[in-house]
């Protein structure tokens, strides 16, 4: 009888033996997936985000004088559309100084005598204004001077609010126009100044109600 009972203590210490066995195994090839899949996760990631930054570039590329308008328009169109995510591309091409299309133009010629060349925008330029655009809005030229972005300020600007959405940088910089403006008004109580600080005003409000 202890013969028998020995025997069958040994049976179920080997079958626990190899349960547990089986079962570390299909833990085991449950980590080994689950690492598999993050790491092609974060590859997947990596490569989205390569792609994108190519894409924003190429974007860029197709700014330049003696493109098609359609090819331009739709550039533009998918620069603004991104928002934040094509600052980067826009920020690292800021020094461009190729031909940008005439959409970008401010101004019709050089000043001076005689011949010259006309004036065509550079990509950094264009670059530099669809970000202004985006964080600021386009305004008349009258109110330009309470502008918050300038080609000095741009990179550290953007640098210190990145993680912070594209309304939020909207908000904080049409309040600080607004401010500038008030500062303004209370040196110099012109009716250009009052129509400056009217003109802000409602433009904090557009933006704050955009979200």
């Amino acid at each position: 009888m202890q013969k028998f009972v020995n025997v069958s203590s040994k049976i179920m210490q080997k079958n626990f033996c190899i349960t547990l066995v089986i079962s570390l195994g299909a833990v085991l090839i449950r980590i080994q997936l689950l690492v598999t899949f993050l790491l092609g996760l974060a590859i997947g990631c990596n490569e989205k985000s390569t792609s994108q930054a190519e894409v924003y570039d190429s974007a860029i590329d197709a700014l330049a004088l003696g493109t098609q308008d359609g090819t331009t328009g739709d550039a533009v169109r998918l620069l603004e559309s991104a928002g934040v995510d094509a600052f980067p591309a826009l920020l690292a091409r800021l020094d461009d100084d190729s031909d940008a299309c005439d959409r970008f133009m401010h101004a019709v010629g050089s000043f001076g005598d005689g011949p010259h060349e006309p004036y065509h925008p550079s990509i950094g330029r264009a670059c530099f204004d669809l970000i202004q655009g985006q964080a600021e809005g386009v305004w008349p030229k009258g109110f330009r001077q309470y502008h918050v972005l300038n080609n000095s300020n741009i990179r550290e600007w953007i640098g210190q609010r990145k993680g912070k959405t594209l309304h939020e940088m909207r908000v904080e910089c049409a309040n600080y126009s607004l401010n500038s403006a008030k500062q303004k008004h209370e040196q110099d109580p012109t009716e250009w100044t009052k129509t400056c600080v009217e003109f802000l005003t409602e433009n904090l409000a557009k933006v704050q109600n955009a979200n």
